[in-house]
């Protein structure tokens, strides 16, 4: 769009004659950089006082670094390090049934996800190995046999987890599933074929095949696997406890089951997202822009966003609670991995007054010459 850095100061000293001056007086908004990369959360499980839902699944480690992956259960959050390495927390007290132990003997990972009280990981090497509860089948909530990894499953590339059963995508594109069948959330469809992602509810699942479509199967009490006769392609999916939602390729949300709470009423002001996710009763969105939006249930203040939260380049949701992963470069408004005229480009769109878009850089409240100036500052890769 812009052809050198020479042209782009151009365009910020026209910019409502402001530029000028703004790049004279810019630094003192890249505070907010110091927990970029690194993982918030929000929500339920702000305290482990074990009093309804505080058992600190929102409590981030001090000692947690940049991340890469994040999955969070009822009780307890997941985080997959860039050097591969998993770190659990939550879950304290009565909630406890191992998901927070990770096992010493645990290679490194490229994949997390959890359900109500069980971790999954997918090594490096497409093995699967699932700890917490489950690790046996007495029938006995929570133990379905949710953690016991089938004998004849092959290498893995997905892998996701419901209340009490766990889903995986084979390297051939088959899907394979275990743990409580009270629903048949676990009978794959067998005219399914290939498929690219899954999401587990509760008591459903939801595949999305590589054509793009989207089929569900399990517990229909909410209508929850009633996938839109109109949907079309999508690109991701994603699971609450009654409701479902999918990513259409446009960028678009649709929800259906449950709407108890408005879960799937979705806001006028969601822009085109890169990602969904699905709590128990509360749908959360991460647009383009790298800005976080969440609507439904909010009674532990998870659809609030907090104040200090930067753009961000993941975002899951479960139960009560919220985590997602701050751009490590949050000029990058694009996820390009770099600083660039797509940037400056985004950020004339939201140019003038704004309530907390990710344009913002220095939270003045409005998109002006000085988070321009922020973004030269920082032109380039980001490192």
């Amino acid at each position: 769009m812009y052809q050198n850095i020479t042209s782009l100061r151009r365009l910020v000293v026209s910019c409502a004659g402001i530029g000028a001056l703004a790049l004279v007086s810019v630094t003192a908004s890249v505070a907010r950089a110091d927990d970029a990369g690194m993982v918030a959360a929000w929500g339920a499980g702000t305290t482990s006082s074990g009093v309804w839902e505080e058992y600190g699944q929102s409590v981030v480690p001090e000692t947690l670094g940049s991340c890469k992956a994040i999955a969070v259960g009822y009780y307890h959050s997941v985080a997959l390090q860039d050097n591969g390495t998993v770190v659990a927390w939550g879950a304290t007290g009565d909630q406890n049934y191992g998901q927070t132990a990770v096992p010493e003997t645990l290679e490194t990972c490229k994949s997390i996800t959890a359900g109500d009280y069980h971790t999954v990981a997918l090594q490096d090497n497409g093995t699967v190995v699932a700890w917490g509860a489950g690790m046996t089948d007495t029938a006995v909530q929570p133990e379905f046999g949710q953690s016991i990894i089938p004998v004849d499953l092959g290498v893995c590339k997905f892998i996701a987890a419901g209340g009490y059963h766990t889903v995986a995508i084979q390297n051939d594109g088959t899907v394979v599933a275990w743990g409580f069948n009270g629903y048949g959330q676990c009978n794959v469809p067998a005219d399914l074929g290939p498929c690219k992602a899954v999401s587990a509810g509760l008591f459903n699942t939801l595949a999305l095949k590589e054509d793009g479509t989207v089929v569900a199967w399990g517990s229909n009490t909410y209508t929850e696997c009633n996938v839109p006769a109109d949907l079309g392609a999508c690109k991701a999916v994603a699971s609450g406890r009654f409701h479902s939602v999918a990513l259409k390729e446009n960028g678009t949300v649709v929800g259906w089951g449950n709407n108890q709470y408005g879960q799937f009423d979705i806001p006028a002001n969601l822009g085109a997202c890169k990602s969904v996710s699905a709590g128990y009763y509360h749908t959360v969105g991460l647009q383009e822009n790298g800005v976080v939006l969440a609507w439904g249930a909010n009674p532990f203040s998870q659809c609030d966003m907090p104040p200090d939260l930067g753009p961000c380049k993941a975002i899951v949701s479960a139960g009560s609670h919220n985590i997602a992963i701050q751009n490590s470069c949050p000029t990058d408004l694009d996820g390009s991995g770099e600083v660039d005229g797509g940037d400056l480009g985004l950020m004339l769109l939201d140019f003038g007054p704004c309530n907390g878009c990710a344009s913002d850089l220095d939270n003045s409240g409005e998109v002006d010459g000085g988070d321009i100036g922020l973004a030269l500052l920082s032109f380039g890769p980001c490192s």
